[in-house]
This record gives C-alpha cells, sequence and structure tokens, in this order.
C-alpha cells in the first residue's frame, strides 16, 4: 500500500493488483489508499503477461481474475512490482534471475 500511495506522486493513475480477496496491509495503509482518487484496487488478480515485452516497451497487462476466470487487458505504460516486507518469491522461481538482496532495506534487485 505504501508503494501504490508514494507512486501517486508521479503517476497520474496507480492500479494495484492483488492476488487474494484480502489484503493484509495495516488498517490505516488500506483506508488512505481505498480512499485516494488516483488508486484503483484490484483484488483476486493475477498478471498472465506483459505486453510489449519483445519490442522493450511495457505497453499493457493481461490480467486474470482467480475468482471467475475471467481475462482482459489492461493499457499501462510502466510496472512497479512489490513483493511484500517478507517476500517469499516462489511464484517467480525460473522467471527472475536475482542478483542481490538488501535486507537492511527489505529490496530485492532483478
Amino acid at each position: 500500500m505504501e508503494e501504490a500511495l508514494f507512486l501517486t506522486r508521479f503517476a497520474s493513475k496507480v492500479t494495484l493488483l492483488h492476488r487474494r480477496d484480502a489484503f493484509r496491509a495495516s488498517k490505516i495503509m488500506l483506508e488512505r489508499a481505498m480512499a485516494h482518487p488516483n488508486i484503483e484496487l484490484r483484488p483476486n488478480t493475477v498478471v498472465v503477461e506483459v505486453l510489449g515485452v519483445e519490442e522493450k516497451d511495457v505497453k499493457g497487462l493481461k490480467l486474470k481474475n482467480v475468482k471467475t476466470g475471467m481475462e482482459d487487458e489492461l493499457p499501462v505504460k510502466g510496472l512497479f512490482l512489490a513483493l511484500g516486507m517478507s517476500p517469499t518469491p516462489r511464484c517467480l522461481k525460473g522467471r527472475w534471475t536475482w542478483t542481490r538482496m538488501d535486507t537492511s532495506r527489505r529490496r530485492a534487485t532483478c
């Protein structure tokens, strides 16, 4: 949630995707994100594909609702990936090469 709120300083719209229907963020941070006019929350949503990778230019995301199975596309000009305070990147195994983990700031560089 903190990252989404921070990104509103630079982006006119931030879409926060979450694979579950409940967020683990603190109540106050969730309330702030839900109240922010530039943040759209999309629970139960996963990224199936990043569009524009071949051109090395992110153009959109192919999304899937994990409850309904419905897929749609979201046009975007950028992508920010946050794994949470204690990331467990099993979902990225084989897709990403981790080059460094800064545990003091809990940030991974790929």
